[in-house]
C-alpha cells in the first residue's frame, strides 16, 4: 500500500525495539511536564488577561504586581523548560 508515495506498515508489523520504547517514555514525560505547567500557569495568564481586557475590580490585585508574576510563574518555567 502506498500513501502520499511512502510505504506504509501496518500497525501489528511495527517492531517494538528499545529506542522505540525509549521516545515513547520521553514523550509521555514531555507531555506530562506540559500539561502541568499549563495547569499551572492558567490561572495567571487568565487574571493577567481578565485584568487588561475586562477591567481590574475584581482580579486579585497579588497577581497584577510584576514581582509576584514572576514568583509564581518561576516554578513553571524551570520545571517545564
Amino acid at each position: 500500500m502506498l500513501s502520499i508515495g511512502f510505504p506504509r506498515t501496518p500497525g501489528r508489523l511495527i517492531r517494538r525495539t528499545p529506542k522505540l520504547a525509549e521516545r515513547r517514555a520521553e514523550n509521555g514525560a514531555l507531555s506530562r511536564r506540559v500539561a502541568l505547567g499549563a495547569v499551572l500557569a492558567a490561572p495567571l495568564v487568565f487574571a493577567v488577561m481578565a485584568a487588561d481586557l475586562l477591567g481590574r475590580s475584581w482580579v486579585p490585585e497579588f497577581t497584577l504586581n510584576r514581582r509576584a508574576q514572576l514568583a509564581l510563574i518561576r516554578p513553571v518555567m524551570f520545571y517545564t523548560g
